[in-house]
């Protein structure tokens, strides 16, 4: 069996009894920068294939991150939408931004993803109807699959995307907003450190692994997104010493969220 074979996963789901997703609602929460539209579009292609009885309980949450162009939102809109605007641009916000959206949405339940990130019709429509959430877990799907131009390509689990009751959220601390490209190497990790840190507050809450819904990645040459510059891993490696500095105590936890001035858009 391949390296990549979906196969080599166990495709189970945790079966707990209560409410399921579809019954409490759920809010999708994406950042977006600067002239974004096909991965919007790809969005919308997905958002358009629910059926309605997913639509009626899922509301999207998009935050514009400074962009220098605001992002152009085509209208009909298929679903629930909000749309929230930083009015700054900082540098590798995305830890902000995805607070932003968190703490704007109107369910209880929230699930943010990248925006170059889809659940497909059947992923979406399995999450929702079979997954029973509780308040004390952290969700996060096991496996992407990941779409080229010529290929396509299974990998483990994607750190952004995480399915999370929003106090409890709240109870870990949300992003921390270190990790934004003005206070340090500015490229990642800030989720790797949410992570890090379900496990280890007080309340102990637990990560909880989803193996049979796939998280859908375009990949660049899909997207028409551009390469990361050559500094990166630099960035990468400046970010992972500020998250073990902090998980050891040697640099405080950030607790203050949303740094920055912002607004919600209006769409009509």
């Amino acid at each position: 069996m391949s390296r990549n074979d979906p196969r080599k996963y166990p495709l189970t789901l945790p079966h707990i009894k209560g409410p399921r997703l579809i019954d409490l609602g759920l809010t999708i929460v994406y950042a977006f920068y600067n002239n974004e539209e096909k991965r919007l579009a790809i969005q919308w292609h997905a958002w358009k294939s629910y059926p309605e009885s997913i639509l009626e309980k899922l509301h999207v949450v998009l935050v514009d991150d400074g962009s220098k162009v605001p992002l152009n939102i085509p209208k009909p809109h298929p679903l629930d939408l909000s749309i929230y605007r930083i009015k700054e641009d900082i540098k590798w916000n995305t830890p902000g931004a995805l607070n932003l959206g968190v703490l704007q949405a109107p369910t209880d339940w929230v699930l943010t993803l990248d925006s170059d990130c889809i659940l497909d019709c059947d992923a979406i429509t399995r999450l929702m109807t079979d997954l029973s959430p509780v308040q004390n877990s952290v969700y996060y799907f096991e496996r992407t699959r990941r779409i080229y131009q010529d290929k396509v390509v299974y990998r483990r689990y994607h750190p952004c995307a995480s399915l999370m009751y929003k106090a409890t959220f709240q109870k870990i601390g949300g992003f921390d907003e270190d990790f934004v490209g003005a206070r340090s190497g500015g490229y990642a990790v800030w989720d790797r450190d949410f992570e890090d840190r379900i496990t280890k507050t007080p309340d102990k809450f637990h990560r909880t692994s989803i193996m049979n819904v796939d998280i859908t990645e375009f990949m660049p040459d899909v997207t028409g997104g551009t390469v990361q510059p050559k500094d990166v891993q630099d960035k990468f490696d400046i970010n992972l010493a500020l998250m073990r500095d902090k998980g050891l105590g040697r640099k405080p936890r950030n607790r203050k969220l949303l740094n920055f001035k912002w607004e919600k858009h209006d769409l009509r």
